[in-house]
């Protein structure tokens, strides 16, 4: 389940017991998708609206748990199932809100995952003992204004946010 051909076949599973309809678009991990946790995509060709693919977030299959990671597998699939059938398939319309809640997947933006973050400690040589949290390493390219020494990082370590 944590690979797209996992989720591909949990989809294809669901489509055909629950619509009986056929997975006919690829499903790929997007390590680009940071607000989202996945997403249906149509694009018009020759005049006519189309299925394109199903996108995850690899934030939600690295740190997402299983149910997790079924939720926004079968939210996906009932977009594109709507829009298959031709039935209303945007989030906030009612039929298909209503689809969400019969077969219990979370409407958008009702499920967190919690997300791996660097965190990085650096230090100078001041009296006044400053301290700064980065998300990256500073490399020793800045200096202190007060002391005028060279900050270097002191401990790196990952926090869940």
């Amino acid at each position: 389940m944590r690979t797209a051909e996992g989720i591909k076949e949990y989809i294809a599973e669901f489509l055909e017991k629950e619509y009986g309809l056929e997975l006919t678009v690829p499903v790929k991990l997007n390590g680009r998708l940071k607000r989202a946790l996945g997403r249906f995509i149509t694009m018009r060709k020759n005049g006519v609206q189309q299925a394109h693919e199903l996108d995850f977030a690899k934030d939600l299959v690295n740190n997402g748990t299983i149910q997790q990671i079924k939720d926004v597998a079968r939210h996906e699939a009932i977009h594109y199932a709507m829009f298959k059938l031709g039935r209303p398939y945007e989030d906030g319309q009612e039929e298909f809100e209503a689809e969400l809640r019969k077969h219990n997947a979370s409407s958008t933006n009702t499920l967190r995952v919690k997300r791996k973050r660097l965190v990085v400690i650096h230090k100078c040589d001041c009296t006044s003992n400053n301290v700064w949290e980065e998300p990256r390493s500073l490399g020793g390219r800045y200096k202190c204004t007060k002391c005028e020494g060279v900050i270097v990082e002191v401990s790196r370590h990952y926090e869940y946010s």
